[in-house]
């Protein structure tokens, strides 16, 4: 959608304006199934994260799984993003969700060495 390419690319500018058309569906899947809150916090772009988080209640899905079961805050914790992990603790995403191969978050923070974010997701 062309909402998950904005935040894929972090184009703050094209989300904030495509977040302003009320129907738009915050919670569009690509072919990777792959929303634009994954994009945002997979790609480092804590303002679009913000700016997502904040709709939550009005529709995006904190939890939502890509193709490999990956939801946001598991793609935020293996990038290193401790701002975008607090962010979705605090807006209901689940720290606690395996990806299809089993991995947590908290996995992902290890691997990486992220001892801060790992904190967060214990």
């Amino acid at each position: 959608s062309p909402l998950s390419l904005a935040a894929r690319r972090g184009d703050t500018e094209r989300v904030k304006q495509l977040l302003e058309d009320p129907d738009v569906d915050l919670n569009a899947v690509d072919y990777w199934s792959s929303t634009p809150l994954t994009y945002a916090a997979r790609n480092c772009h804590i303002d679009i994260v913000r700016m997502m988080i904040l709709l939550t209640r009005n529709g995006a899905n904190a939890n939502a799984r890509d193709r490999s079961e990956r939801t946001a805050i598991s793609w935020a914790a293996q990038a290193g993003q401790a701002d975008a992990v607090d962010l979705l603790l605090k807006h209901g995403a689940d720290a606690n969700l395996p990806d299809r191969y089993g991995s947590t978050p908290l996995w992902y923070a290890l691997r990486e060495n992220e001892e801060e974010i790992a904190k967060k997701l214990i």
